[in-house]
């Protein structure tokens, strides 16, 4: 079934007001400190989570104080330095690489307003602490949902001039105007800067559709949250909501206990490729949103030795990986085939072991059972270099661990115990 998440950008857009929303909808506040450990949080600057208010409705509000006294070596301006900064810092890979494309996305406009080269961009209220916090923490918490699709409405723009280190510059200010070509936008002609250039960035690399009457099609709201901007607008509520469901199933989409999803299957046969190319190829199609690459050793036509990929796709992703594989791979076909699977809904949560912090992956039945419990790999192995443990030992100190917070019945299921999850 597919995840949605849809961006309500209805008072416009910024770096803080979707990091305060993505922590109203759930996104751990413990998994963004784990994400700005590696940023210099602690060191150079601070997190402050509160809650405020804007016209009546409640919201979150997130911002970076810097300690003093600050470290300005990790206040990085040009977009190469960031780049760097980044990619040396010890986060997921994933992360990184939607943090990235997001300063990308900046660097790109920026360097066609200012003519220069990419590289030598130079940010100034995006180059900042708070600006590379808030990126990176929005590309975790993107990670988070494990949204497959990404919508938003028409983005609504302020008018008015907002000052900075060029002067006084007409709002929206000029990189925002690039980054939101072929964007839906709303001209409200409310006295204020909307849409700051990191939201935008955002927006323009997230979101797969724009739907400038809203989002109309039939979903199921799971969870809602807001985040609030710095100031009070008499217009509207400065805030921004973030809402996560999924599609409406068909009639044939749930048996039972458990959700029936359909699913694009798609394959092919190769023999002119070698296996560090295919290994190569089977990375990018997962990070371009690929649910499984599965790769069948064959013999082929004249006995050649060769691999069949199969490759399971959302449906709403399926022309970016067909797209994918025509550009990445040699291929001159691909076989297609709709597909239903039986699946557990999965969450991502982070408890606290005698050994660390572990993200585990809990799936439940629609009704709510907790019936597995899986540690990520990357955090077992962490630890278990840490621990100087094999691998598999670690593991089992740490599922043994898990049974403990979600007790494990005579039946098979596991129910969780809310209160000693939040101890843990």
């Amino acid at each position: 079934m597919e995840r949605l998440l849809y961006i309500d950008c209805f008072s416009g857009v910024s770096g803080d007001m979707l990091l305060g929303a993505f922590l109203g909808l759930g996104f751990p506040e413990a998994l963004l400190v784990q994400t700005l450990k590696p940023l210099g949080l602690g060191k150079t600057f601070d997190l402050t989570v509160d809650t405020t208010s804007r016209h009546g409705i409640g919201a979150i509000k997130v911002s970076f104080p810097e300690l003093e006294p600050a470290d300005r070596s990790a206040v990085h301006t040009h977009f190469g330095t960031i780049r760097r900064f980044i990619e040396a810092a010890s986060l997921d890979e994933a992360v990184k690489k939607r943090g990235l494309d997001i300063f990308r996305q900046l660097a790109a406009a920026e360097s066609t307003v200012h003519q220069v080269d990419v590289e030598a961009v130079h940010f100034h209220e995006a180059g900042g602490i708070d600006s590379i916090a808030d990126i990176m923490g929005i590309a975790a918490a993107l990670h988070w949902c494990e949204a497959d699709r990404v919508v938003a409405p028409a983005v609504p723009l302020g008018t008015g001039f907002v000052h900075c280190q060029h002067g006084e510059l007409p709002v929206p200010v000029p990189a925002v105007v690039e980054l939101l070509c072929g964007v839906p936008v709303v001209h409200t002609g409310i006295p204020a800067e909307l849409v700051t250039p990191t939201g935008a960035a955002v927006l323009k690399t997230v979101v797969d559709a724009f739907y400038p009457r809203g989002y109309a099609d039939p979903w199921v709201i799971e969870a809602t949250g807001y985040g609030a901007g710095s100031r009070d607008l008499a217009e509207r509520p400065n805030l921004l909501r973030l809402q996560l469901g999924h599609g409406m199933a068909d009639e044939n989409a749930t048996v039972g206990r458990w959700l029936l999803e359909k699913i694009c299957l798609l394959e092919t046969a190769i023999d002119d490729m070698t296996p560090e190319q295919v290994g190569a190829f089977q990375e990018g199609l997962l990070a371009a949103g690929a649910v499984d690459v599965i790769i069948h050793q064959v013999l082929m036509k004249k006995n050649r030795p060769g691999m069949v990929l199969q490759v399971l796709v959302p449906l709403a992703r399926e022309g970016e990986i067909v797209d994918h594989f025509f550009k990445h791979s040699r291929t001159l076909g691909l076989r297609r085939s709709e597909v239903s699977r039986y699946l557990l809904e999965r969450k991502t949560e982070i408890i606290e072991t005698p050994w660390g912090s572990v993200r585990i992956k809990i799936a439940r039945s629609r009704q709510g059972d907790v019936l597995n419990v899986k540690p990520e790999y990357d955090d077992l192995l962490s630890l278990a270099r840490k621990e100087d443990l094999s691998l598999v030992r670690m593991e089992q100190l740490v599922v043994n661990h898990c049974q403990r917070v979600y007790h494990h019945g005579e039946d098979g299921d596991w129910s969780a115990s809310r209160g000693e999850t939040e101890k843990s």
